[in-house]
């Protein structure tokens, strides 16, 4: 067979809709969500990170296995008593001497076992090496379980305090009494209650803990 004889080979064109269907398919792009911004950290020395708290002393026995605690039961208007331990028999001698006072409680502690006794906040007592110890007590008609304001600070207190970068040891240095009253006081500005301010008995001008 000479070459000018050799067999054609045709060439088949193609359905435009096969073609089309065998090209590959580009899957459409997901839209990126916006990400809101992070709220800024706030600062450790944020006073309103604390949640201070008004409650009365119900119930006070002495813990069994610690010389220097009392073990108490504080009404802060909940349906439980919160219990807490304080290192108060040195300066309160009996429970008699305790209950039924009104207090000041720092409530979102991180709750700490004391010797088998799990304590739930403290109670702020106006402090001394030399003078005594003497409790923060808010006005008798002070709500229990209100929440203790400062001047016109305003801030959403931390539901538990960090324990590693806690905003109540960064801050107490700035609570006192008062120099001229025994009032407990936050860099000058008065603690207030819907009742008053709360106040020591007799120590004046010495930090608060």
């Amino acid at each position: 067979m000479s070459a000018s004889e050799a067999p054609k080979v045709l060439v088949e064109e193609m359905d435009p809709a096969i073609a089309k269907a065998s090209e590959p398919v580009e899957k459409p792009k997901k839209e990126k969500k916006p990400v809101p911004p992070k709220e800024p950290a706030r600062p450790v020395d944020d006073v309103t990170r604390l949640r201070i708290i008004v409650g009365k002393l119900k119930r006070v026995w002495a813990h069994p296995d610690a010389d220097k605690l009392w073990c108490e039961e504080v009404d802060c208007g909940d349906e439980e008593p919160r219990l807490i331990a304080s290192g108060l028999r040195e300066y309160y001698k009996t429970p008699e001497d305790m209950e039924g006072r009104m207090v000041l409680v720092l409530a979102n502690l991180k709750p700490r076992p004391m010797r088998g006794f799990t304590s739930h906040g403290m109670l702020l007592c106006a402090s001394t090496e030399d003078r005594g110890v003497e409790l923060i007590e808010p006005p008798k008609d002070a709500k229990l379980g209100e929440r203790v304001t400062i001047g016109d600070l305003v801030g959403e207190p931390d539901e538990v305090l960090n324990a590693k970068k806690n905003p109540w040891e960064a801050v107490c240095e700035h609570f006192k009494t008062g120099k001229d009253e025994p009032i407990a006081m936050f860099k000058d500005i008065p603690l207030m209650t819907s009742a008053g301010i709360p106040r020591a008995a007799t120590l004046k001008d010495v930090p608060i803990r």
